[in-house]
């Protein structure tokens, strides 16, 4: 399906948001105690946490290069569309971000960084399936 250069959908703007959002904040503290913090990017929780700012950072680059950059992308990645992609990705993402919000945590408690995270997440997923509404109803006008 033909897209639209130049121009965000809605959905398309969420993803964006969502990703850079996903990507500034894994470098706050997810986990604190006391003084002590750990980002996303830290020992104890790479790479697992380290995967939802990059599965955002990967959604966002991928609409952003469609879009704006006017570089022709290939309607499907293997047997996948985007809009399946980008679903899977995100789902992948709150995935992670709600298991990590039901272990136990021992004595630390999550930082700011760490909600951030899942809101993204959760944004992430709104998103994706935005993007397949808008995209589904646009192929069926004339």
């Amino acid at each position: 399906m033909a897209t639209t250069r130049g121009k965000l959908t809605t959905g398309e703007i969420v993803i964006v948001a969502a990703g850079a959002i996903a990507l500034v904040f894994s470098f706050f503290p997810w986990y604190r105690s006391g003084p002590f913090h750990v980002s996303a990017w830290g020992r104890t929780l790479f790479p697992l946490a380290t995967l939802v700012p990059l599965l955002g950072s990967l959604m966002m680059a991928q609409v952003l290069v469609d879009k704006l950059a006017g570089v022709r992308l290939p309607q499907r990645v293997g047997d996948f569309t985007w809009e399946q992609v980008h679903l899977v990705a995100a789902i992948g993402a709150v995935v992670i971000v709600v298991c990590y919000l039901l272990v136990d945590r021992v004595g630390f408690e999550f930082g700011f960084g760490f909600y951030f995270e899942l809101v993204a997440a959760i944004a992430l997923v709104v998103g994706a399936v935005m993007i397949r509404k808008e995209r589904a109803s646009a192929s069926l006008r004339p």
